[in-house]
């Protein structure tokens, strides 16, 4: 019984793990959002609202310029 119950957990885990969600927002992906401005989160298949964020204050960890590098294969 125990054992049954091992692989049926395991079976369970490995079951959710594969499913994944993927999500957009109702601005481009370059928009800037402003303080105390809603951020709707949509499922990209239905366009339902999955959830709503808010950003309610910001602040900067770092203010250096970057790059970013791909590598290629």
């Amino acid at each position: 019984m125990k054992k049954i119950s091992t692989i049926f957990i395991a079976a369970t885990i490995l079951l959710l793990t594969a499913c994944s969600a993927t999500t957009i927002t109702e601005q481009a992906g370059n928009y800037i959002y402003s303080e105390n401005e809603d951020i709707n989160v949509l499922d990209i298949d239905t366009r339902n609202t999955l959830g709503t964020l808010k950003m309610t204050g910001v602040k900067v960890l770092i203010n250096d310029s970057f790059t970013i590098k791909e590598k290629t294969v």
